[in-house]
């Protein structure tokens, strides 16, 4: 039987990305939507940083019915409450993308209604595609919350993943 909320295959376990779409599904719904997307670039065109790896968040919204730059944001140095920080820094933003992040990053910005991607694509894409109103496409997401070789940091450094 077909359901409209059914997602993947009757019989088998849904991956990890269909996972991940049905929490944010879950959040979009509850939450009233913020004005902003923060970015990780060190270019400016493109979304090019592991979380772990920027201290700078570039912060995309609309002026005048257009997308473009809103300012560029210092984000907390990481230590123990990193995280904490990090989602404070991003309150307005409703979604973060990034290059890749750990699974801790991933999980706590999502409880606390973010939407967190990991995606390798330009930045005009990501931002134009959000604000749409739409998904983003499947060939520029990444697995978000699992770093892979990319990790610039051992779990507890400063760059850690989490």
């Amino acid at each position: 039987r077909c359901r409209s909320d059914a997602v993947g295959r009757h019989g088998q376990q849904n991956d990890e990305k269909a996972m991940s779409a049905m929490k944010y599904a879950k959040i979009k719904k509850k939450k009233k939507k913020r004005p902003y997307i923060a970015v990780a670039s060190s270019n400016g065109k493109s979304v090019d940083l592991h979380l772990g790896e920027t201290n700078t968040l570039l912060i995309y919204g609309k002026r005048d019915g257009k997308v473009e730059l809103i300012e560029k944001r210092q984000i907390p140095i990481f230590n123990d409450s990193r995280w904490d920080k990090l989602a404070n820094a991003i309150n307005d933003c409703d979604a973060l993308l990034v290059n890749g992040l750990g699974r801790a990053p991933y999980e706590f910005l999502s409880s606390k209604g973010i939407y967190v991607e990991a995606v390798n694509c330009f930045i005009s894409v990501a931002v134009q595609t959000l604000f749409a109103g739409k998904s983003l496409p499947a060939e520029v997401l990444r697995l978000a919350g699992q770093c892979g070789g990319a990790c610039s940091g051992a779990s507890g450094s400063k760059n850690s993943c989490g």
